[in-house]
C-alpha cells in the first residue's frame, strides 16, 4: 500500500496492540505500515460502522467484525 504512494483513510481501532503500525504478512514475511488516521475509537462497532459507511479501511480483531444486516454488506477480517 505505501510503497505503491497509495493514500487511503484510515480508521484506527484504538485498543489494536500495534497501534498506528499496522503489520501485514507478505510473500517476504511481515511488513510494517505507519498509518495516519482519519479517525480514531476504542469502539469497535464503532469502527465497523465507519468501515460500512465508506470512511475508510479498518483493522481489528476479527471478534469485531460483523455482517451488516441492514445494508447486506461484510466485512472479512
Amino acid at each position: 500500500m505505501a510503497s505503491q504512494g497509495t493514500r487511503q483513510s484510515v480508521n484506527i481501532y484504538t485498543l489494536l496492540t500495534t497501534g498506528d503500525n499496522w503489520e501485514f504478512q507478505g510473500p517476504d514475511g511481515t511488513v510494517s505500515v505507519k498509518v495516519q488516521q482519519r479517525m480514531r475509537s476504542n469502539g469497535g462497532d464503532t469502527c465497523c460502522t465507519a468501515g460500512l459507511c465508506h470512511m475508510g479501511i479498518v483493522l481489528q480483531p476479527s471478534f469485531l467484525v460483523y455482517v451488516s444486516r441492514s445494508g447486506g454488506c461484510s466485512l472479512r477480517p
